[in-house]
């Protein structure tokens, strides 16, 4: 299994442009708010209101680019706790675009 996989950190093994998207399905009807880190700083974040009725299922979304040296550690933290469900419900992507 990879360090992803068992951390939830990705460690950047080749610089380059890369894609980077996530869903991340939630079960809760209050404020949701995830923020994607490189390095230990924040980069950016995505937020979703608070669901006042029907299903308190919801998928957060979001997609960048962002250009990333050897070594570069990146990691999904949720601002709040909530659980994230995995197998087929959340998925992190790391795609590389370029070599520079």
């Amino acid at each position: 299994m990879s360090a992803l996989g068992l951390t939830g950190k990705f460690k950047c093994e080749k610089k380059g442009l890369y894609l980077i998207s996530a869903y991340l399905m939630t079960e809760t009807q209050e404020y949701v708010e995830f923020h994607l880190y490189k390095n230990g700083g924040k980069m950016s974040g995505l937020s979703s209101p608070q669901i006042t009725s029907g299903t308190k299922y919801r998928t957060s979304t979001f997609l960048t680019l962002q250009s990333l040296n050897i070594n570069d550690v990146l990691e999904v933290r949720a601002a709040f706790v909530v659980n994230v469900y995995d197998d087929n419900f959340s998925c992190l992507s790391f795609l590389q675009l370029t070599n520079n």
